[in-house]
């Protein structure tokens, strides 16, 4: 089973080989998790490590582009109850994102070889291995530019024109690297307050980092029940292992100890109002 994920028939279709689950980095530095992508990405455009699906948490953070950084590794957002958000490097472009309890990190690493995939295919594939498991929960996407909305791109992931996911791709080393943040459970107020004071703290013009709250969504409010990151974890292994992911011998299981589950659906919680701690 392959991803079938881009409309351009000259497109080399991307497809991967394993999933790796890593939800639980609390003793490990914000950073430190995030450039884990780039390692992978080097592994696998040097041909020691096969195509892989990474989805991931990692603790609070604003992530940026590393240029927009200048080298800096000592600059931190304090949110409005004293807590601490360093700003962490990584490797593709866009602009500030923020990882937080709320939030599932997703993170697709090919191969690069002869231009392929495609700039297009590449997003299309991540897209698609999303889309696949919303559908399970009944919450249908669209792809298309949210402007007012953080990190803003053609390939954002939305809904009823308000954003859901936000996408970047990095290709370098050999290697196609498509890394986004899904809103699992966030304020948008706040979230987007924090994405910036980033924007501002690493010299963004001000009239470049405003944006409308009315603009980003996330699953609790798309469904009205609470999804953790886990069961969303194991619905987007399902999806991809049963639909989209060509199936290598050694990837009877996800790694990590994560299995690839034989009827993933995210488990719900209905909930029942109240405030939400999606920053913790």
């Amino acid at each position: 089973m392959t991803i079938v994920a881009s409309t351009e028939a000259d497109a080399k279709k991307p497809s991967v080989n394993q999933c790796v689950v890593e939800l639980d980095h609390r003793d490990e530095a914000a950073a430190t998790v995030i450039a884990v992508d780039e390692t992978l990405a080097q592994e696998v455009g040097s041909g020691s490590a096969s195509s892989l699906l990474r989805i991931w948490t990692g603790r609070r953070a604003i992530v940026v582009p590393r240029w927009q950084l200048h080298d800096r590794t000592d600059l931190v957002v304090i949110d409005s109850n004293d807590g601490a958000w360093p700003i962490c490097p990584r490797a593709s472009g866009g602009t500030a994102v923020a990882h937080g309890a709320g939030t599932l990190n997703l993170s697709l690493i090919v191969p690069l070889r002869n231009g392929a995939p495609t700039i297009h295919a590449a997003y299309d594939t991540w897209n698609a291995i999303l889309d696949d498991t919303l559908q399970r929960l009944n919450v249908h996407v669209d792809t298309a530019r949210i402007d007012q909305a953080f990190c803003a791109g053609s390939y954002d992931v939305s809904v009823d024109g308000r954003k859901l996911a936000g996408v970047a791709q990095a290709r370098r080393h050999g290697s196609v690297l498509v890394h986004g943040t899904i809103l699992l459970d966030v304020d948008a107020h706040e979230y987007l307050g924090l994405v910036e004071a980033a924007e501002r703290l690493i010299g963004v013009p001000k009239g470049h980092c405003r944006y409308d709250p009315t603009r980003i969504t996330c699953l609790r409010e798309l469904t009205g029940e609470q999804i953790s990151g886990k069961d969303l974890a194991e619905a987007l292994v399902e999806a991809a292992s049963g639909n989209s992911i060509a199936r290598h011998p050694d990837n009877d299981h996800a790694r990590l100890g994560q299995p690839c589950c034989e009827h993933a659906r995210p488990r719900a919680t209905p909930v029942r109002g109240g405030s939400h701690s999606w920053a913790a």
